[in-house]
């Protein structure tokens, strides 16, 4: 008796392996087949129908040393006004920071506030799929290469008089040592 007619139950054709030893067809566990296999039990999953299930998601944070990130639209046309086709567009990776993890808020070294404009290297920026409209990216902090501001230059930070493993303390306290 075949394992299809034990189970009644029509497996797919990539579940079926045939071992040459034996003579029967077993069901081996095939972690690439829809279904779910449990200790020779066979639990059908449920088939997802687009419109049956909405998922309202209000806000994502991200975690560890990482930021989120709207990624500014590709240009179609360029500063003379030539407009150009969908495969010769221009990559961007720049993008405006949406939300920031509260390990890079709290830490002194990352420079990146919300609503910044930033360029990242795009490798490990990982799409995150919550509107269909939105290009959004969690881009970890060592990928993030620049942050562009509107105001004025920041104040440079002598380090020279600093032995290792001390930190520039900034705080305006110069006679309180």
């Amino acid at each position: 008796m075949s394992a299809r007619s034990e189970t009644n139950t029509p497996a797919p054709a990539d579940a079926l392996q045939t071992y040459p030893s034996t003579t029967t067809t077993r069901l081996r566990y095939n972690p690439g087949v829809a279904d779910r296999r449990q200790w020779g039990r066979t639990r059908f999953a449920r088939s997802f129908v687009p419109g049956e299930v909405t998922l309202s998601l209000d806000y994502v944070e991200p975690l560890g040393p990482r930021i989120l990130v709207r990624k500014d639209e590709s240009r179609h046309e360029t500063r003379g006004g030539i407009v150009l086709p969908d495969k010769a567009e221009i990559p961007t990776i720049t993008g405006r920071v949406v939300e920031i993890s509260a390990e890079v808020e709290h830490n002194p070294d990352f420079p990146v506030r919300k609503y910044d404009k930033v360029l990242f290297h795009p490798k490990h920026a990982i799409p995150v799929d919550f509107e269909p409209d939105n290009l959004l990216y969690v881009v970890p902090m060592e990928d993030v290469v620049a942050v562009f501001r509107r105001g004025t230059k920041p104040v440079e930070k002598s380090t020279e008089s600093l032995e290792d493993g001390e930190r520039f303390d900034d705080s305006g306290d110069d006679d309180a040592e």
